[in-house]
Parts: C-alpha cells; structure tokens; sequence
C-alpha cells in the first residue's frame, strides 16, 4: 500500500489535523514511543487523533518514518502545490545534492538551512547524513545544525514533527530538542532576523517553481524591487531564492539545489545567469536532460551547485536517457568547463574542442542570421485558414457555425504549416489554404501590403462579407488592441516580407529539417525560413543545412527536450556560417547523392577538428 492509498481509505469527514494526529498516535503506538518521551509538541498534538482512524491505520500498515513522510507529504492537496510551486524531491535526489554541497569531515558549528523546506524533504535527510559523518546524537545534530524555513504553517508543523520523531526513534527522548523551523516568507527579509545568526554554511533544497503569470501583482512588483534576477520582464520564483540563498551564504559555504534546467538558455534567466557567472559561483551542473525527475510532472530538472569561491572551472554532466535515474546519476560523467566561458546569453558547457568547433562553424563565412525570417502570425488561424476548395463553383469555403462561407480564389494563398509537414515530399499534398486580404508587388523583394477596404470590398465582395460576419472575434485579437493596419489585417506584420524561395524549418525537430520551398509566392507558418540569399541555390543551401555540420552545432548551443529534439529558434542558429564555395565544390554538392560524403567534405570544409 502506497501514501495515496492509504489516504483514501480514511473518512472524508475527517480534517487533515486530525488526520496528521492519527498518524502521530498510531506511529508513536507501532513503534514502542511513550508519550512521556514525545514532549509536549507531539502530545498536543495527538489529542486532535480521532480512534476511528487510529484503528483503520492500525488495521492497514505498520507505520515506518520514511511512510510517514511520504502520507504527510501527499496530504498537500494538488491546488496548494500549485498555488505555492510546490513539488516534492525524491530521496535520491536529496542524498545526492547533500553529500555533494555538506563537507566531510563537518564543521563542528556548521550550520545547515533549507529555505522552503516543506515537510523535511531535505531535512531529515541532512540530519541523518550529519549523524552518519559526524556520530553527534541525533538531538544535538537537529538542534544545533538544522534550520529550515516555509511559508505554509502546515509544513512547518510537519517538519516539526518528523524531526522530532527522527530523534526520538534514534535517541529515545525528545527532551532538550530545539527546532529551529520557521514559518515566513523566504524572499521577504533577513533570514538572520529568523534565526539569530548571520549565515549559513550549507543550503539544500528545492525552491518553488512559480512563473509570473501565477504570482500576485504586489508579490511580483516586490520581487522586482527586491532582485536583480527578477527585475526585468517574466521571471521564475527560484531565480529569486537563488539570489538570497546567496546572500546569506557564508564564505567557506555551499549551496546545492534541484531546479528546471530551462535556466541555463531561457531569456528570462539571463540576469541569474549574469549574477552567477560574473561571481564564478557555479562549482557543478547536473543537467537530466529529457528525463523526468518528478514525473509524470514534465518538469525537466538539474543540479545547481554554488559556493562564494570564485571557481575558475565547472564540473558538469548531462544525463543518458535512463529508467532508472538513480543509477544515471550514480555513473554521472563530469566534464570540466572554463567558468569565463560561461555567457549571460546562455549557457553551454563545450569541451575545448566543441568551443574551438564552434568557433569555427560560425566564422567560416556569411552567418545566416539576416537570412532567418519567421512565418506570417493571424493571431486567429481559426478564421483566416480555410476547409477547402469546391472545383465545381470555382471558390474556396469555410464552415462556420451552420453557415457555409464562398471565398474568391484571389483573396487566398496556398500556406505551408511548417508544424504539419512530415517531409519534402509530402509539402504539395499537406499545403493549406488562406484567405490572404494583401497585394503584392511585382518586385519580390518588395512586402505584401494591405488591401484598402473599399477595394478589398470591390475586388473580393464575398471575402469582404465573410471578414465582416468575423469582425467580432477578429477585434478580440491581442487583448482587444485595434490593429493600426486594418481591422482584417493579420495580427503581426512578420512574413509578409518574406517573398521568393528559401527553406522551411520546424522550431522543434529532432535533426535539421530544411524543406525547400522554391515558389517565392507560397506564405508559411508555424516555424522559420532561411531565403536563399542570392549566393548559392537552394539545393546546396539545403545540403549544408540539413548536414552534420548543423546537427553538430544546433546540440551544441541550443538546448534538447523530451524525445531528443533540439530548439531550432533563430537565436540558436543565427551564428552558423555558410563558407566560400568554388564552382567545383558547387558542383560536387548538386551533384552528390551520398550523405556521408557530403558530410565528410563539409567537415573538412569546416575544418571541424575530432572528438
């Protein structure tokens, strides 16, 4: 019987106190615990326990300390854990961070913290590593090295009372227990004003997760007068208990903690990532990669590891996709990485080699940046995209509600939605259709523009009846600003200057996918383009793109997520050059049909040096 199990076997009517207290009762009853030992905390309150309850736990389980935790633990319902970013760590991961941030042999006054500590996750944990390196009593370890802090009274309550059930199982007697266990806000003062000491030597533990749009406006207006990792823009709650985990961090000290590993690429961190790389205080990284720590939760999680030592080098390891994470982690390679190496624009933990190979991708010629264009946004595809064409009364329909809308074929472009195209092949029969109220010029390199209205009426009176039946939900775009182009205008301007070949490629995808679109007249979607620049055709632009040269460098500076695919956004790509070509070695491009070849002489082209 697993923790949800046996809380659905325990009355409804029940309260979560009385609830907690049964569980005291019937733990302190299997486990031979007089209530004279169990001081006044615990026998207070046990006199909330109901018998009901107390003989149903007696019935169903024997009652362990780990159990203990993990019932308490899941008696936090679902929408205070996401109210709060609460998610709770799995033990393995608890030991790891702490045998890899708490010294050994221990400070004799070391002083141990965990500033959003829940119901002890971390905690209990540490005092039993603490006990284990140091063999102090488990009453002594607790109240002279543990201190723990959270916002919720409830889980202070019960990282009271496992700590103190912790020393009674080892000890015998709580008598001359302190628990230094405080109820607050982390991120609201001093933690020194808390706890009568000016810092600490060893910080553990897993902040809450809470981005912006969860957080209150006076909490966040706070927040951004309080931090610099959270002044500018959308933010996450943990970059904030980085920064004041930091200050309160003594100068011999260490601070491990499990966080989303999108904080090594994401804008928003960029000013973490600055505080941390400008005080060289990342001393490891465990990245999981695509594996999920607190599935089936899709967060995707790392190891953060600081100290105040200014480290000219940083340990770091990226975990194999793996079912069994505690053993990944154990066979965890780690690779060093230059700390001044380190960019506030995002981080990348290259070897020597992959930074040299970096270098020289991106200075081999002509980067494709001011080639990379993304594709035309309605902000309400449901109105613009079209459900076909009818060849019997020559026009394009949409179905909306009962009724059957006619469009005129002038008032619509064939679309490729790059996020539903499986293959080159396959880009004709997977084309869309959109009703399209532009004009373009002759000049391709000229952008389309809009349609007056009253010519957009005359030309195309059933587009123009339709647009108008829409109005409404076209007006409820971008929060109800009026758009300053046209009422039917699409909701951003963006690929309306793309005209002429290029290639298509998905945000997402798990090796390049460059999909050459020669009609410089079909719109797109859903993705981004690189145009063909004049310098080369497109069928060589597409063998380089597609080659391992590009694989090799998007897994080097972007970042991966579940199934192995790789961010193929234009600030990752924006850097990767295309040399200078001869005609020869044009000609063996176009002509060549092996793959690995093309590979071999692009490698040598770059001059890519070997793993």
């Amino acid at each position: 019987m697993n923790a949800k199990e046996l809380l659905r076997l325990i009355p409804k009517q029940y309260s979560e106190l009385q609830t907690e207290a049964s569980l005291i009762r019937v733990f302190l009853e299997q486990n031979g615990l007089s209530r004279a030992a169990a001081g006044t905390m615990l026998n207070e309150l046990q006199e909330n326990a109901v018998p009901e309850i107390c003989r149903l736990l007696h019935a169903s389980i024997s009652l362990t300390l780990p159990f203990l935790k993990s019932v308490l633990e899941k008696m936090v319902d679902l929408q205070e854990r996401g109210k709060n970013g609460v998610v709770f760590t799995p033990d393995y991961i608890a030991d790891y961070i702490l045998q890899h941030t708490i010294a050994s042999p221990c400070p004799p006054n070391a002083r141990v913290i965990d500033p959003a500590c829940g119901s002890g996750s971390f905690l209990l944990p540490a005092a039993e590593y603490l006990h284990r390196i140091s063999g102090k009593p488990m009453r002594e370890i607790i109240s002279q090295h543990l201190y723990g802090i959270d916002i919720r009274e409830d889980q202070t309550r019960r990282t009271k009372v496992l700590l103190t059930l912790l020393a009674l199982l080892a000890d015998g007697t709580a008598d001359g227990l302190s628990l230094h266990i405080a109820t607050a806000d982390s991120l609201a003062g001093g933690w020194a004003d808390l706890f009568g000491c000016p810092d600490f030597d060893y910080i553990a533990g897993n902040p809450p997760y809470l981005n912006t749009h969860v957080i209150s406006k006076k909490d966040t207006e706070r927040l951004k007068k309080s931090f610099h990792t959270t002044r500018r823009g959308t933010f996450n709650l943990f970059y904030a208990f980085i920064e004041q985990s930091l200050r309160f961090l003594s100068e011999r000290g260490a601070l491990g903690f499990i966080v989303p590993n999108n904080y090594l690429s994401i804008s928003s961190a960029e000013e973490l990532r600055r505080l941390l790389s400008e005080r060289r205080a990342v001393s490891m990284v465990v990245d999981f990669g695509e594996n999920l720590v607190f599935g089936p939760v899709r967060t995707y999680s790392s190891l953060l590891f600081l100290n105040r030592r200014e480290n000219p080098t940083i340990a770091y390891a990226m975990l194999e996709k793996s079912d069994d994470l505690p053993a990944a982690l154990c066979r965890a390679v780690h690779r060093r990485t230059d700390a001044e190496h380190l960019n506030p624009a995002g981080w990348k933990f290259l070897s020597e080699t992959e930074r040299r190979n970096i270098k020289r991708i991106e200075e081999a010629g002509e980067p494709i940046g001011n080639q990379i264009k993304i594709g035309v946004a309605t902000l309400r595809d449901s109105v613009y995209f079209l459900d076909g064409f009818d060849p019997q009364a020559g026009l394009f329909y949409k179905v909306r509600g009962s009724t059957r809308y006619w469009i005129e074929p002038g008032a619509v472009r064939a679309i490729d939605k790059i996020s539903e195209i499986s293959g080159e092949e396959a880009m004709p029969g997977e084309r869309r259709y959109i009703l399209f109220p532009y004009a373009g010029e002759p000049d391709p390199k000229m952008p389309y523009r809009i349609l007056e209205e009253e010519r957009l009426a005359a030309l195309f009176p059933l587009c123009y009846q339709y647009l108008l039946d829409c109005r409404p939900a076209l007006a409820a775009r971008d929060r109800g600003k009026p758009n300053p182009v046209a009422w039917y205008a699409y909701g951003r301007s963006q690929g309306l200057n793309c005209r002429g070949p290029k290639l298509l490629f998905p945000m997402f995808s798990r090796r390049p996918k460059f999909l050459p679109e020669p009609d410089g007249e079909i719109l797109f979607c859903n993705g981004y383009a690189v145009t063909q620049g004049g310098r080369y055709p497109l069928e060589v632009l597409a063998k380089i793109l597609n080659s391992d040269v590009m694989e090799y460098y998007v897994s080097r500076v972007s970042y991966c997520l579940k199934g192995d695919y790789k961010c193929y956004q234009k600030k990752y790509l924006r850097g990767f050059s295309i040399p200078e070509f001869g005609e020869a070695e044009i000609r063996l491009l176009l002509s060549e049909s092996s793959r690995e070849a093309v590979n071999t002489f692009l490698f040598q082209k770059y001059r890519l040096l070997p793993e």
